[in-house]
Formats: C-alpha cells, sequence, structure tokens
C-alpha cells in the first residue's frame, strides 16, 4: 500500500509541476493594460484605444469605484417599458477598440438580481471606472 500512495504522490506532483510550466509558458504570452476610463454615467457608449493596437483581440474586466473599493458591477437586462437595463460591460470591438457600455438606468446594479460583486442593493449613475485588458496570442 505504501508504494501505491508513494507512486500516486510522485504522479501528481510530475503533473503539478507540468501545470506549471504550461501557465506560465502562457503567461508569458499574454500583455497587460491597464485603462482609467475616467467617470462613466448610464446610458453610454465609451469608446477606448486597444492598448495592443485596434485589430488586436483582447479580453476585457470592467470595474467600478464606490465607497472606497474597485469591483465588478454586474450586468441586468430588464423589460425597458418597466425599468430598464443596469451595469456595465467592456469589451472589444475589432477596427474600434475597447468599448464601455452603460446601462439605462445605472452603472452598477444589484447584487442579487444583476450579479454586481460589491455585495448590496445599489444603482449608481455614474462612477470611477476602469479596465483590465488582457492581450490574446498564439
Amino acid at each position: 500500500l505504501q508504494d501505491r500512495v508513494t507512486a500516486a504522490e510522485t504522479a501528481i506532483a510530475t503533473k503539478a509541476n507540468s501545470t506549471d510550466l504550461a501557465v506560465k509558458a502562457n503567461a508569458s504570452q499574454l500583455g497587460y493594460a491597464l485603462i482609467d476610463a475616467g467617470t462613466i454615467s448610464n446610458n453610454n457608449r465609451y469608446v477606448f484605444n486597444n492598448p495592443f493596437g485596434n485589430g488586436t483581440p483582447v479580453l476585457c474586466y470592467v470595474e467600478v469605484y464606490f465607497n472606497n473599493k474597485w469591483y465588478s458591477p454586474g450586468v441586468s437586462f430588464v423589460n425597458l417599458s418597466t425599468w430598464g437595463g443596469g451595469g456595465s460591460f467592456a469589451g472589444y470591438v475589432e477596427g474600434e477598440g475597447i468599448i464601455i457600455q452603460t446601462g439605462y438606468v445605472s452603472v452598477s446594479y444589484n447584487s442579487n438580481t444583476g450579479c454586481g460583486l460589491y455585495g448590496a442593493d445599489i444603482n449608481l449613475s455614474n462612477a470611477p471606472c476602469r479596465i483590465h485588458v488582457w492581450k490574446v496570442t498564439n
């Protein structure tokens, strides 16, 4: 039994080392930039230059600042005739750059209904904003 345990531990350690090397190799292919988007407000579309070139694919993550902390504001789509959408989303549009689209009613949406990560029900009409951008390459 001890031989089997030792063999299993060795196999796990070998796999962990090879996975770590693969992650490090992939990480070296990713560039990173942080865009200060200034203060954003509801019902707007903002366009920023892609720091890696407007034709370069990137992954984006938007955050807003409230009550001394940065957090993901979440997004909710609701019937426009009764309330409207809330939250903020950032992404890449080929040839245009980095886009932030804010909701009709707010830039941050309630945690329980819009998946905002603040942890409370807050609907901000404007807030300081930043975008994390990672370059994607082969």
